[in-house]
């Protein structure tokens, strides 16, 4: 995951949203207890009738120690790092998240986080001092803030625990945004079946970035951008203050399933990304049949079991070249042995909802 993130979807980094403490090296840990834990971890959620307990709990104590001598304090709970992880992102995406719609593209920004482990419990999975995790909680929070008075909205926080040993824990987040803008883009894509205008015979987007030198091309003229502000704009999406969203999973989709074998919906012909406009027909036929491949991730309409509870928080899709140089490849050939095709892909988050009720 951290190579499809860093080399394939980050476009511009404003100001960080988070900070990597330090390097990590893995542990000799036993590999199988280990995993079990780290899978327990990502797929934590609290129990249904606690979790409003445990959310407003965990808001109570930010409120009280902000900006205190927390050393001083009695009242913060240690707590284990899967509440951990669930907690401050349920929080941050509260206060902060899926509310800003005004973007003017989308922005995908990681970074890693170093939490040191106070303890184990019976089920060897790592606790943190409630101290930590205050403090991780305001880190995250205020660069959040010093991003927004810097013209860029925050618009969801996902927080992956990579590894551990026996004395720390690697977190990967996974922030998103985009620079404010007056025009209205949701990053959630719209339900099937609903209508989008298509585009007109005479015109033309380049596929990729434009390839003249020294000339500025807006984004607006990139298909890949086009195709985006399409399939988000005037989404009916709300999120309910009742309910929390953290981070599920997330999916991804290549024009190339298997060595020969490719997705014809996303495969859009041989050329290079930064040297190919589209026109009309062509740009309609990959923006309709890109939208029905996003459909049929989307757990909110093929009877998901998690139903209604799974949403794709964002999503983002992008032109690349792909390089065919052991046959079999992909039609149309070449006589030469290989061939360069550009093609989309497609990535996207899926956030788990869960209910909280109001504050008391």
């Amino acid at each position: 995951m951290r190579t499809v993130i860093e080399k394939s979807i980050i476009l511009v980094i404003l100001v960080s949203f988070f900070s990597c403490d330090k390097s990590f090296e893995n542990t000799r840990s036993n590999l199988a207890t280990k995993s079990t834990t780290l899978q327990k971890i990502s797929e934590y959620s609290p129990p249904a009738n606690f979790a409003g307990d445990i959310f407003y709990g965990f808001t109570s104590e930010v409120k009280t120690n902000n900006n205190l001598d927390l050393k001083s304090q009695n009242s913060i709970e240690d707590r284990p790092i899967d509440e951990v992880i669930w907690l401050i992102g349920a929080l941050i995406n509260r206060n902060y998240g899926f509310v800003k719609d005004s973007i003017e593209y989308l922005v995908i920004d990681t970074a890693y986080h170093i939490l040191p482990i106070k303890s184990f419990n019976s089920d060897g999975m790592p606790i943190i001092e409630g101290e930590t995790i205050l403090n991780k909680y305001y880190e995250i929070e205020n660069n959040i803030k010093l991003n927004d008075e810097n013209e860029f909205s925050f618009w969801s926080l996902a927080l992956i625990v990579e590894d551990y040993d026996e004395e720390e824990i690697l977190i990967m987040s996974v922030s998103s945004g985009g620079p404010k803008s007056s025009t209205r883009i949701l990053i959630m894509p719209l339900p099937p079946g609903t209508p989008m205008p298509l585009f007109d015979t005479n015109d033309w987007l380049w596929a990729g970035s434009s390839p003249d030198f020294g000339i500025y091309h807006p984004i607006h003229n990139t298909a890949s951008y086009r195709f985006f502000e399409k399939y988000s704009q005037g989404s009916p999406y709300t999120y309910p203050y009742e309910y929390v969203y953290t981070y599920s999973y997330y999916h991804s989709r290549s024009a190339y399933i298997a060595p020969g074998v490719a997705d014809n919906r996303f495969i859009w012909d041989n050329g290079i990304c930064a040297s190919r406009k589209m026109y009309g027909p062509e740009l309609n036929q990959f923006l309709l049949s890109t939208k029905q491949l996003i459909d049929e991730w989307n757990p909110l309409y093929n009877g998901h079991p998690d139903f209604p509870n799974l949403v794709i928080g964002w999503f983002y899709i992008y032109c690349v070249d792909y390089l065919c140089s052991s046959p079999p490849c992909p039609s149309p050939g070449s006589p030469y042995g290989y061939q360069t095709w550009f093609t989309h892909r497609y990535y996207g988050q899926v956030y788990r909802r869960t209910y909280v009720g109001p504050a008391e």
